[in-house]
């Protein structure tokens, strides 16, 4: 009998409403860094389940939530044949299901042509890229990416001035960030916090990310080289990004396509090896100084060289390191230092 599939908290001819989600750990909001926006949108697609005969309303959200009975609702879902496999979405509104039947009671919505927009954006800014993207749905994303005409919608900013590139990098969809890049996304724009995805990728240790970007500059040395110049609102370029998170096969990939191992940030002038330098991090200082055109005397705006830093740091030991590899030791650099602002 079909009634002995059917959970006995479902009646034959009542309707089943849930809202059902599985929390996808990669929208947890620590891997954007505070930079994804807060969703709370839903974006609903109709679904004709044929192999179990129910006609269903699915519904994606942008941040799901887990359920509190997520067991029982499975049992419920799985008796009446319908895979709830997929994360991040929930299931509403299964109408008029025919227990003795087994067929639909609702007729089946004849198709239709759809036009899409991909120029069109919501109250956040968001184009339908932009949410494919976010939403980690990777294949609806390649879709839309391959059906543009243009550009244009590759490169829409929201509200927090992230494209559809930003947003990949962020979720890691490496196959994605290819995509765009082939249809021509640009991928100097930058975020509201002055980034551009290289800087992203380079913080986030995405090698492959990383490597796509530059080689989409292909054989402009000069663009390429200005493209490692770009410094964001902290002042830092994406060698002094890489550096910070000891990204090393990712400085070594920078440096070998003409990256700056010298450039000093937009604040101070510090360069990667005044950082850890002052940072006391001998590991970053022995692999700088292996760099064939490191300036181990390059100075800061104030006129202070890595030794000095370390100096007044009491790191000893990249000190004589430094002047191991032929750094200048001289009494009027320390004097001209203004020791009140290190501690």
């Amino acid at each position: 009998m079909a009634d002995k599939n059917i959970s006995p908290d479902i009646g034959n001819d009542n309707d089943l409403e849930c809202d059902f989600a599985i929390q996808n750990p990669m929208l947890k909001k620590d891997i954007f860094h505070d930079e994804i926006p807060h969703y709370n949108k839903e974006h609903e697609f109709r679904s004709n389940f044929q192999d179990s005969g129910v006609y269903s309303m699915v519904s994606i959200d942008k941040c799901p939530v887990q359920c509190s009975d997520i067991n029982k609702l499975s049992d419920q879902i799985r008796d009446i044949g319908i895979s709830a496999d997929d994360e991040g979405f929930s299931m509403k509104s299964f109408k008029s299901f025919d227990s003795e039947s087994s067929q639909i009671s609702v007729p089946e919505p004849e198709p239709a042509e759809i036009e899409i927009d991909l120029n069109a954006t919501d109250e956040d800014g968001d184009s339908l890229i932009h949410v494919a993207i976010v939403s980690l749905m990777s294949e609806s994303a390649l879709a839309l990416i391959d059906i543009a005409i243009d550009s244009d919608c590759l490169n829409i900013q929201n509200y927090l001035h992230q494209c559809p590139l930003h947003l990949a990098v962020l979720t890691r969809q490496t196959e994605i960030v290819k995509a765009l890049i082939e249809k021509g996304a640009n991928v100097t724009l930058r975020d509201q916090q002055g980034n551009t995805p290289l800087h992203i990728a380079c913080r986030m240790g995405d090698r492959d990310s990383v490597m796509a970007l530059v080689k989409s500059f292909g054989d402009d040395v000069s663009g390429r080289k200005e493209y490692f110049a770009v410094r964001n609102c902290e002042g830092l370029t994406c060698v002094h990004v890489a550096s910070q998170y000891k990204e090393f096969l990712i400085l070594g990939h920078l440096f070998a396509k003409g990256a700056d191992v010298n450039i000093g940030d937009a604040k101070s002038g510090r360069t990667i090896l005044h950082y850890a330098a002052e940072n006391k991090d001998m590991a970053t200082v022995t692999k700088l100084l292996t760099h064939r055109n490191i300036d181990v005397d390059c100075k800061t705006f104030k006129g202070e060289t890595p030794l000095v830093l370390a100096f007044w740091r009491n790191a000893e030991d990249i000190v004589k390191k430094l002047v191991s590899k032929g750094a200048e030791f001289s009494y009027d650099l320390f004097e001209e230092s203004d020791d009140d602002n290190y501690v």
